[in-house]
């Protein structure tokens, strides 16, 4: 891939061999990502909207301070000295049907004996679901992390040891991990702050990339975590639930593929399905839409800058939920997938709360119900209660719970010796556990002694009698 830059704000020209696009759209109507990569496509020009569209407002390309945050806006009104700071969200109308970017659709369910691959070469998606992810950078300010810090510097993970190389201009230093293992490189979030007309920033050590080799460019590591789960009663953080299935993509590159009104939806004031939040457009961000540089997949730098965001669409590497079998069907929506962005909060935002979000979805091609076989109850500690402790019992996961004492919840946390079972409605039908006994530890007997006195110096006989005596 060769790419022209004329004006890294104005507007950026790929240039790439191959087949021709049918038709030019400012909506992308290739694969973008594919272009990133390297894929062979067409010779396109994309115009990206200036940020003097709106008035000046503008990151700072060289070290140092400049006056480009004139019209810069503080999140909160009237304020002039704030930092800028992105708040990345993932949107649940991407994962639940994406059509703006790739236009695909929502989640794609395989069974367990499926023969379709995806990809080339292909990868089997036998007990797979894809899916795609959209994070949308809803702050007033980018999220911009760089592999190299103002002071040239880059920092490199290798297992035990860390290494600093000096090497302000090279992309790709080719660092190899002299011990073996494989380099993670440090990344540096720059932080831009907005003191009247000046803009400044300061860089922050937080999160690592790693080089991708089928995608050839480096991904940011634990971007996001996707999941599925069963939905619990009287618990709304999703995040919260019994996880069924878990995913393997975990690393993205991060780039600007969509804005927030060219894909309407995915940006909204909410990360929730239910209410659903207000569709948010460009010109909600004011001056500051397009904050930040785009320079791709670099290990120089990445960012979503303010008003934009990034796709991974699920015909991608990774982009799927590994299936057991065994799970059943359903078609009820009683599975969630739930998916979160920067789940180990590795980077600084304004809104850590909004980074997940869940949609139901019906399993159609997995086994067919109704279920077989038992829950279980387990057991936080032994079975035996001492005198004033408790134990937590936990059910396996479904969708209902009725425990013998009339609890609904799946945990209980009981402090009285009995018998204890648990009816679980799950997805496909309902199955009980067997019964759990706890025994109380009864209190030994006081031990009896005898008492000894004595006045003045000497020696006093004293004795104690009972089970296990200790003296103090």
């Amino acid at each position: 891939m060769k790419v022209f830059r004329l004006d890294p704000k104005l507007c950026r020209v790929y240039f790439c061999q191959s087949r021709p696009l049918g038709g030019s759209k400012l909506k992308f109507p290739f694969n973008m990502r594919s272009i990133l990569t390297g894929a062979p496509l067409a010779f396109a020009f994309i115009a990206l909207t200036a940020p003097g569209a709106f008035g000046q407002c503008d990151d700072i390309s060289a070290n140092g301070t400049n006056n480009m945050a004139t019209s810069c806006a503080c999140a909160s009104v009237g304020q002039t000295d704030c930092d800028l700071l992105p708040d990345v969200m993932i949107s649940w109308q991407a994962m639940q049907n994406e059509q703006y970017y790739s236009g695909l659709g929502g989640p794609t369910e395989y069974s367990q004996t499926s023969t379709s691959t995806t990809g080339n070469p292909g990868t089997a998606n036998a007990g797979r679901l894809r899916l795609s992810g959209g994070t949308p950078n809803m702050g007033m300010g980018p999220l911009e992390v760089r592999g190299v810090r103002a002071d040239g510097y880059r920092k490199f993970i290798c297992g035990p040891m860390i290494d600093s190389v000096y090497s302000p201009l090279a992309n790709n230093v080719n660092f190899i991990c002299g011990n073996g293992y494989t380099a993670k490189q440090v990344l540096f979030q720059r932080i831009y702050h907005k003191n009247g007309n000046t803009m400044s920033f300061t860089e922050y050590e937080r999160g690592t990339m790693t080089y991708h080799p089928t995608h050839q460019h480096y991904h940011v590591n634990g971007w996001t975590t996707m999941t599925l789960r069963i939905a619990q009663p009287g618990i709304s953080d999703a995040r919260q639930w019994p996880i069924v299935a878990t995913g393997g993509k975990l690393g993205f590159c991060l780039t600007n593929l969509f804005s927030c009104s060219s894909a309407n939806g995915y940006c909204r004031d909410s990360h929730l399905l239910s209410p659903a939040g207000n569709i948010i457009t460009n010109t909600a961000f004011g001056s500051n839409y397009g904050l930040g540089s785009e320079p791709g997949c670099s290990d120089d730098v990445q960012s979503i800058v303010v008003g934009k965001g990034d796709v991974y669409s699920e015909n991608l590497d990774g982009m799927w939920l590994n299936l057991m079998p065994g799970l059943c069907r359903n078609s009820s929506n009683a599975y969630y997938i739930v998916a979160e962005v920067d789940p180990n909060n590795d980077f600084i935002e304004s809104n850590d709360a909004n980074n997940w979000t869940a949609i139901p979805i019906s399993l159609t091609q997995q086994t067919i119900g109704p279920v077989t076989g038992q829950a279980n109850i387990f057991c936080s500690s032994n079975t035996v209660l001492g005198p004033g402790q408790t134990r937590t019992l936990t059910a396996s996961p479904g969708t209902a719970y009725a425990w013998s004492t009339g609890a609904t919840a799946r945990s209980i946390t009981v402090g009285a010796a009995g018998t204890y079972s648990c009816a679980v409605t799950c997805p496909c039908g309902s199955l009980s556990t067997p019964s759990l006994t706890l025994s109380a530890l009864s209190a030994p007997a006081a031990p009896t002694g005898t008492d000894g006195s004595r006045v003045g110096p000497g020696a006093v006989a004293i004795s104690a009698t009972g089970s296990d005596v200790h003296w103090f």
